[in-house]
């Protein structure tokens, strides 16, 4: 008996093999990347309109996914199609949340309310003379 083997099915085998796990990996990472959508928009003072350099947007659900807005008070994130809230911040502003519906691609225009926090007092060290306790100055604001 004789036992003869064929290389080029195994080959061609092996080929098709190859090309179809090929092609299921590129349909997951094409079936991922359908399911993240940009968000962008811009984030401005309520009462004049102008754009808020520096404001944080950040993801509520997912900690450690933000972005600080640029010089016109723009921003872009790549974000997860499910339900989110952005949590919107400035120094000197009202914190806001924006609910984001699934699968919503558009801009949004987020108007921050300046609040009033005034200080009660302030106080100055100087590092130098730390442990001495005439160092620290007290001040109270000015009506």
């Amino acid at each position: 008996m004789r036992l003869t083997l064929c290389t080029a099915s195994i080959t061609d085998n092996l080929t098709t093999t190859m090309k179809a796990v090929f092609i299921l990996l590129l349909t997951l990472g094409t079936a991922q990347a359908q399911h993240d959508r940009i968000v962008s928009g811009k984030i401005s003072d309520a009462m004049t309109g102008m754009g808020l350099e520096g404001a944080t947007v950040v993801l509520l659900e997912r900690a450690g996914k933000g972005i600080h807005t640029d010089v016109e008070g723009r921003f872009t994130l790549t974000l997860p199609a499910d339900k989110l809230t952005l949590l919107v911040s400035h120094l000197g502003y009202a914190t806001q949340q924006v609910l984001l519906p699934i699968s919503w691609d558009e801009v949004i225009h987020v108007r921050l309310k300046p609040v009033d926090n005034q200080l009660n007092e302030v106080v100055v060290v100087d590092p130098l003379s730390a442990s001495c306790p005439n160092s620290i100055r007290r001040a109270k604001p000015t009506a």
